[in-house]
């Protein structure tokens, strides 16, 4: 009996979450395809540690912030990368001042900006 009603609660749980909000869903095509757009193999892409940022300021600009990991030129994947894009813009971990930036923009604890986690 128990486990039937722990299967009941997992899949009320999958159910919750199997629907992004279209502005989530947006958000995350958008970023998905900026940051993907000078891979060799966009489509092999993974991504992971997902989550909105909202400038909680004037413009109300939304961001993603996220890791994702890409295949070189021999096939292999090359290591997950932290990412950050907001609107068409986007900028990949490949340097100390990549790294600063993204840890700026996606810093959890801003008050300027309003975190949304994404469930997967």
């Amino acid at each position: 009996m128990k486990s039937v009603f722990a299967i009941i609660i997992i899949l009320i749980a999958q159910i919750a979450n199997a629907e992004l909000d279209d502005k989530t869903k947006l958000a995350l095509n958008n970023a998905h395809n900026v940051v993907t757009k000078d891979f060799k193999d966009p489509a092999s892409a993974i991504f992971r540690n997902e989550y909105l940022v909202e400038n909680v300021g004037e413009n109300g600009a939304i961001g993603v912030c996220g890791q994702v990991n890409g295949k070189n030129s021999y096939g292999g994947y090359v290591g997950f990368k932290s990412y950050v894009v907001f609107g068409n813009t986007g900028l990949i971990n490949k340097s100390k001042i990549d790294a600063d930036l993204i840890m700026l923009m996606c810093d959890k604890t801003n008050k300027n900006y309003k975190i949304i986690e994404i469930n997967e």
